[in-house]
């Protein structure tokens, strides 16, 4: 479907809202996965901060409010939510 101006407008739908497109379910597992990640101590910071991304994408905040919580820019926070859609949980710990 087009616009007037020729625009296809799931082009422009993928401009806007292109986090939701990678995140819309973590299941139980992943979670429980996720959130004893975040509190290990011992955990490589950048997997922490992954899994902050992948945690916050799932309770809904938008790539703005993920970007002031971890402090990481907008293609960042969309690399690891479509990594973590991609690959799971294991396409977190890798570069």
């Amino acid at each position: 479907m087009e616009s007037r101006k020729g625009f296809h407008l799931s082009r422009l739908h993928a401009i806007l809202a292109p986090a939701h497109r990678y995140l819309h379910h973590v299941s139980a597992s992943d979670r429980l996965r996720l959130e004893a990640l975040v509190r290990d101590r011992n955990a490589p910071q950048k997997q922490v901060w992954r899994a902050e991304i992948v945690l916050s994408s799932a309770d809904g905040f938008g790539t703005n409010e993920i970007r002031c919580r971890t402090g990481k820019s907008k293609t960042c926070v969309w690399r690891w939510q479509e990594r973590f859609t991609q690959e799971g949980f294991e396409g977190l710990l890798r570069d």
